[in-house]
């Protein structure tokens, strides 16, 4: 049941204590105060527009050498997709066959990065769309490469996302402001921040658009089994290539992990994007805590305060703690495996029933380490409290199972048990490890669940302020109230399972 407070009986209750009212209007004075920043964003779209209708369009034809008739096109902007790091555009076109007459319609997805140089190094944009271009031009590619290497794996990576048509990350002529660069399309393979000074690097990504095939968004927050199945094979699929890569000792495979820039939660310069969502997310959890610890079983009170007094004050530091390498365990992730960034295929245009494929997309937040930050991440935030204590053992056994068997097929063995270089990877073995790493899943959640939960207006309000002034008053009290004490009621049930699970008690160790 969503919202229970557990007492020591076991016996649930409701507790509906009425938070401070907001309006959750935005003032005019300030909308209006925002022509300048409009007037910026209009420059950098325009900038976009003849890029897109000049090179990238020539560049996206040449991967189509019997698509050479260009019959019509049309560009939009896509608001609706567009994040505050992120410029989005549609584009449409057809094309005739040279040879056949044939005519073809293409919807593309096309993805720059917005803002300034100030902007970008304060959210760290540099990093993450180096990371999301190096995923797309450079790891799935070599993943690609081992699978149709392996005859017997079944394994389709054209299948796990979006058909990629470009990923540029540089200095890419027609896009930044210096006239005389040169397109950069390979990254240098080494762990640090590429060199940003010259505020001229730029990135762009050109995706298929499978809206027209059938593939959206599934519901907005919590999934039934039928999805989680879907998403748990494809990342289970896409961490076996790690291990494979591993066992095999694949010199290319660890020059792909080196060329991954490490992306910290905690920063000693600048502006830090983590510190301004999580502790105003930690603070309004333990106030709530504090209004309603009385009503917690006093052994799950205990470990709350201890929690707190841990890292009450040290969310960061304690997300630092996930970072941490395993050398048997730690994967190349996805980074933000959750349901907004995956599509789903359905028979119907409208409803969720009986999903039958899946894609995943925006590896912005890739990092190399445990596969309990995936896992963990959509598990806690995906799946209903309603199924979670019957399905989440099943969910973790299914993973693994399709992991061990995805491994098997790329390397060639008959019998996983009896290798001994899959031994370690058994699934007792796995979930020791999942323990020590599942409570990033939870921390997560104490930040995002409330903006999932949250009314439209109240999902657009603390948007606006987060886009504007992460740091403002009015985002901070926003952070404390979107969503209400239904979310706080949420967030409580989700650490009430890890604590029951162990997972807590593993931070304090």
């Amino acid at each position: 049941e969503i919202g229970v407070v557990y007492l020591s009986s076991r016996t649930s209750i409701t507790i509906d204590i009425k938070m401070a009212d907001l309006d959750y209007e935005i003032p005019r004075e300030e909308v209006a105060g925002d022509t300048a920043e409009t007037d910026e964003e209009n420059k950098l779209k325009n900038i976009h527009l003849k890029y897109i209708q000049t090179t990238l369009r020539d560049k996206i034809l040449e991967k189509m050498p019997n698509e050479t008739s260009l019959l019509d096109e049309s560009i939009g902007s896509r608001t609706d997709l567009s994040g505050f790091m992120s410029a989005v555009y549609d584009f449409n076109f057809s094309t005739k066959n040279v040879a056949t007459g044939k005519v073809t319609k293409h919807s593309l997805f096309i993805k720059f990065m917005k803002g300034d140089e100030n902007f970008r190094k304060s959210v760290r944009a540099y990093t993450q769309f180096a990371n999301e271009i190096f995923a797309y031009g450079k790891i799935i590619p070599y993943y690609k490469e081992v699978i149709t290497g392996s005859p017997r794996c079944k394994i389709d990576v054209d299948k796990w996302i979006p058909t990629t048509y470009c990923a540029e990350y540089g200095n890419i002529a027609g896009l930044n402001k210096s006239p005389d660069s040169t397109i950069i399309t390979s990254l240098s393979g080494k762990s640090s921040e590429p060199p940003i000074s010259k505020g001229n690097y730029e990135s762009c990504l050109v995706l298929e658009n499978l809206s027209p095939h059938g593939f959206r968004g599934g519901p907005r927050l919590h999934l039934d089994k039928q999805h989680l199945k879907l998403m748990i094979k494809l990342i289970a699929e896409y961490h076996s290539v790690t291990y494979a890569s591993r066992i095999r000792g694949d010199e290319e495979f660890e020059s792909l992990v080196g060329g991954i820039i490490p992306l910290p939660f905690t920063t000693e310069e600048g502006v830090n994007i983590y510190e301004a969502v999580y502790y105003p997310a930690f603070s309004r959890f333990f106030q709530y805590v504090d209004r309603i610890g009385s009503e917690c079983a006093p052994v799950f009170l205990q470990a709350l305060n201890k929690f707190k007094s841990l890292y009450g004050d040290k969310p960061l530091e304690l997300l630092e703690q996930f970072r941490q390498v395993d050398e048997t365990f730690s994967v190349i992730l996805h980074g933000d495996y959750n349901r907004n960034n995956v599509l789903f295929h359905y028979d119907k245009k409208e409803g969720f029933e009986n999903p039958a494929d899946i894609r995943m997309i925006d590896f912005q937040e890739m990092r190399y380490g445990s596969p309990a930050i995936d896992l963990s991440f959509f598990m806690y935030m995906n799946m209903h409290p309603s199924i979670r204590e019957e399905f989440w053992m099943e969910l973790l056994k299914y993973y693994h199972e399709t992991l061990i068997t995805s491994i098997c097929d790329i390397l060639g063995f008959e019998l996983p048990g009896e290798h001994d270089s899959l031994k370690k990877y058994s699934f007792e073995n796995f979930y020791e490890h999942f323990k020590k790493f599942a409570f990033y899943g939870v921390l997560i959640c104490i930040h995002f669940l409330p903006w999932m939960e949250c009314s439209e207006k109240e999902c657009a309000y603390v948007s606006y302020y987060f886009e504007k002034d992460m740091f403002c008053e009015k985002f901070k009290e926003a952070v404390h109230h979107i969503g209400g004490d239904r979310a706080n009621k949420i967030i409580l049930d989700v650490v009430h399972h890890s604590w029951r699970q162990g997972y807590l008690d593993a931070i304090f160790k």
